[in-house]
């Protein structure tokens, strides 16, 4: 499924109300009220990339943005998500950044949305070639081909392994910081992925791809998680099953199942 399809398909689960003419972007008025929040919340810095305008809108306030998804789930729906600010995972040259963390749970959380409708591309850089060594004993000079099968993984319902949705690298970018931080705790962690999606009623075609395109990509996520976990690794200099240590998971949930206090409050104002 196109990213464009993807985001039609969120708008009609609110409406076109508060969204740009001709784009998938909250309007100025929702822009603004966010930004008022977020100022309440100190997380102005945070999501200050988020915050760029383009020429349609600002980056968070697409319709399909991760970061504005989190950012809602975790005064509601996730509210055990306590910090959005987890920076201090640097493993040598990797230093991956995480969408929210939990302390109760020791789980870190990682939003997508629209995001997986596109073919990733996202490269490591030669800096991780030591790491690579190190960690899974993959020896390569160059970490931009690396794919599933460096790994030993297989994708058994997908012989095209290059054009999964996945961004398998920035994975190994997060799992490689999740190694310091079970390293300073000494407490198996979590990793969850959680994929929001348009709300799904399938009595229409666009609904019935929708249906097939989020069991695809399902099924590719948990395959590389069961398959993952297995692998042996060097865990600073001791060898260890990666589920020993580190735990994966995917939640799927529904678009409207997350509370948008921002467009609760224009509403309101106008009702």
């Amino acid at each position: 499924m196109v990213r464009k399809k993807y985001d039609q398909l969120l708008v009609e689960c609110i409406g076109n109300r508060h969204i740009k003419e001709g784009t998938v972007y909250y309007d100025d008025e929702y822009a603004k009220t966010l930004i008022d929040f977020l100022k309440r919340d100190n997380l102005l810095e945070k999501f200050k990339l988020e915050l760029n305008p383009n020429s349609k809108g600002i980056k968070m306030c697409s319709i399909g943005s991760s970061s504005r998804f989190c950012y809602l789930s975790s005064k509601g729906l996730y509210k055990e998500i306590d910090t959005l600010e987890k920076t201090d995972l640097m493993y040598n040259c990797c230093n991956p950044h995480y969408d929210g963390y939990s302390e109760s749970s020791n789980t870190f959380y990682e939003f997508k949305s629209h995001e997986l409708c596109d073919k990733t591309h996202q490269d490591l850089s030669f800096s991780y070639v030591p790491l690579l060594k190190e960690v899974f004993n993959i020896t390569t000079n160059d970490p931009s081909n690396l794919h599933f099968l460096d790994f030993g993984l297989k994708l058994k319902d997908n012989p095209s392994i290059y054009k999964i949705n996945f961004d398998f690298k920035q994975f190994i970018c997060h799992f490689l910081g999740l190694l310091s931080h079970v390293k300073k705790t000494n407490r198996r962690t979590k990793l969850l992925y959680v994929w929001v999606v348009p709300n799904m009623v399938f009595n229409d075609k666009d609904n019935r791809k929708l249906k097939k395109f989020v069991d695809m990509i399902d099924r590719q996520i948990n395959l590389i998680f069961e398959q993952f976990k297995e692998l042996e690794i060097n865990y600073f200099g001791e060898k260890k099953r990666i589920n020993d240590i580190i735990e994966f998971g995917l939640e799927i949930i529904n678009s409207n199942d997350i509370k948008d206090f921002v467009y609760e409050k224009l509403v309101n104002k106008e009702e």
